[in-house]
């Protein structure tokens, strides 16, 4: 019996742990334009103290946060003087290994996901974002 109390005590502090890594987007602002197609660009506030700011173009602008910001060095190339974590939330972009899909723009910060309309969305412009996390993003054109 001892045991099986240890075990799940055990467990208990592993989930907690788990969850204590996972990122929640507390809200999400997108800005558009008429000058422009698509968005010009996302607020998201994260856990409820992270604020990012992503640009149209998949680039993180800004971060105000309470959290050590560390950047890709030059030994990265396609990452070099990008935000590479913020605080212990990992942050990952598009490169060469994701053949379908465009270079250079944010792919994850933790656990949220950013995918954009890519080779196969062939009705999409090429590029453009198609979610944020659980958040879907529709665009209205020819079809």
């Amino acid at each position: 019996m001892l045991i099986y109390k240890r075990i799940l005590i055990i467990g208990a502090f592993v989930a907690l742990n788990a969850l204590s890594y996972a990122q929640t987007i507390s809200s999400a602002n997108f800005r558009i334009s008429d000058k422009r197609k698509g968005i010009n660009s996302a607020d998201l506030t994260l856990n409820g103290d992270i604020l990012v700011c992503v640009s149209g173009e998949g680039e993180i602008s800004y971060v105000d946060a309470e959290k050590d910001v560390e950047y890709y060095d030059s030994s990265d190339k396609e990452k070099a003087g990008k935000i590479k974590a913020i605080g212990n939330i990992q942050i990952d972009y598009y490169d060469n290994f994701d053949i379908n899909d465009p270079k250079g723009k944010l792919k994850s910060i933790g656990n949220i996901k950013f995918l954009y309309n890519n080779s196969f969305d062939i009705n999409e412009k090429f590029g453009t974002l198609k979610s944020v996390g659980s958040i879907a993003i529709k665009y209205y054109n020819g079809f």
